[in-house]
């Protein structure tokens, strides 16, 4: 009698998380982004380059050339930003960096931030140093 309980109460449990189950959507594909402006530095070539795109999808850059040979490429449905006057310089990668660091520093700058200040409030002024360089377009 236990056991036939038992089973009673799994098969409860099981049937009513089944709605929850079918009412979650499977994970959508990453949309394609076309991203336009005036100049793009591709950092291969001396040259600035005029009126090119980039084609984004997800996290990774798929294409890069000009805008109207990457709107080809682009797939249907592809949403498109225009930057007007910017210059698009895309993987860009910030090789040198302190996250940990505020400011213009000088050796009192690095006393107060290095001994005085906590790590966990140090970490806080990271995290908000690391948000702004990637809404910045820094990734790496």
């Amino acid at each position: 009698m236990r056991r036939s309980s038992a089973l009673g109460l799994l098969a409860l449990a099981l049937g009513a998380g089944a709605p929850v189950l079918r009412a979650q959507a499977p994970p959508s594909a990453p949309r394609a982004t076309i991203v336009r402006a005036a100049r793009l530095i591709d950092g291969v070539s001396d040259a600035v380059r005029q009126s090119h795109a980039l084609l984004v999808e997800g996290d990774r850059i798929l294409a890069v050339g000009p805008a109207t040979e990457v709107a080809r490429r682009a797939p249907a449905g592809a949403v498109e930003l225009d930057l007007g006057d910017a210059t698009l310089l895309p993987g860009l990668i910030d090789a040198h960096t302190h996250l940990l660091l505020q400011g213009d520093i000088t050796q009192q700058d690095y006393d107060e931030q290095l001994l005085k200040e906590s790590t966990p409030y140090r970490t806080i002024r990271a995290t908000v140093a690391a948000r702004t360089a990637l809404l910045n377009g820094f990734t790496t």
